[in-house]
Parts: structure tokens; C-alpha cells; sequence
């Protein structure tokens, strides 16, 4: 597969696991966006800051993947969640899907000029060993798809 049907796969699974996630974001009401339903647990709008500063963490993740050779890096979800809880007070929903949309042009963008070598660039998770800058991206639409869980699971405790 050449560098720009491998970017194609991707923005397709990207841009639909995004959708799937700001589809359940809107059911809820303003007011439910920033309920925590338990007290240490994040609100709907946290989880979608926290997916913002995980595409943030993986594109500075994928410039050191083509600039080093085989970097150790720290796991995307860990270093997110470290700064998830340093949240800018007061958090709109304007300003994060804002945010969203701006880090995922950003990856776009990135991501449309790779050639085929520099997908298969790989790095080193301490937890799961050698990836490839492929392996990194498809990363993502798994972390849109568990936080869309997520969602959905707060929904359902709201409702009770």
C-alpha cells in the first residue's frame, strides 16, 4: 500500500470514530457536560478535552517517531490523563470541539504528506514493545471509539 491509500484508510477511520464520538457527546444537554457522576470521575466535556490533548500528544508523538530512530516513547492515554487533570477553567463545549477539530486538521495535514517509508518508521512503548507510525495512527480511532463508550456509559447513569 503506497503512503497516500494508507493515509486514505486512515482519515476514513479517523473521521468516522470522531463522528461516532461527537454523536453521543450531543445527546447530552448543556448542563449534563459538565456533571461529574462520580465525584473523582470526569465529565462529558473532560472526556472530550482529554480526546484533544491525546491527538495533540499523538502528532508530537509522530514528529519524534520520523526525526529519531526507534524513540521510547510514553504511552498517548497515560500522558493525556496526566494533563487532562490541569483542565483551563472555565470549559466550554465551543472551546474544546474547536480544539478537536483544529488537532485533527493538524493530523490531517501531517499525516497527507508521509511517504510510505515514513509509516513504517517505528518506536518503542515501554508496555507493548516495537510499533510502527501506522500502528500509532490506528491507535486513535480506538481511543475515540472507548471514550465514546465512555459517553454512553454516563448517559445511562444520568438517566437513572
Amino acid at each position: 500500500m503506497a503512503g497516500n491509500e494508507l493515509y486514505d484508510t486512515v482519515c476514513q477511520k479517523l473521521i468516522t470514530s470522531r463522528i461516532e464520538f461527537v454523536s453521543q457527546l450531543a445527546r447530552f444537554r448543556s448542563e449534563e457536560l459538565v456533571l461529574q457522576v462520580v465525584p473523582s470521575g470526569w465529565s462529558p466535556l473532560q472526556v472530550a478535552y482529554h480526546l484533544s490533548l491525546i491527538d495533540g500528544l499523538a502528532l508530537t508523538q509522530m514528529c519524534l517517531i520520523q526525526e529519531m530512530d526507534n524513540p521510547q516513547l510514553d504511552n498517548l492515554a497515560d500522558q493525556a490523563s496526566h494533563l487532562g487533570q490541569e483542565l483551563p477553567l472555565p470549559l466550554s463545549l465551543d472551546h474544546v470541539l474547536t480544539q478537536m477539530a483544529a488537532r485533527r486538521k493538524e493530523l490531517f495535514t501531517y499525516l497527507e504528506q508521509l511517504s510510505l517509508d515514513a509509516w513504517q518508521r517505528s518506536f518503542h512503548y515501554a508496555a507493548w514493545g516495537v510499533h510502527t507510525l501506522y500502528q500509532l495512527v490506528m491507535m486513535l480511532p480506538l481511543y475515540d471509539l472507548q471514550h465514546t463508550q465512555q459517553l454512553t456509559t454516563l448517559k445511562a447513569f444520568m438517566g437513572r
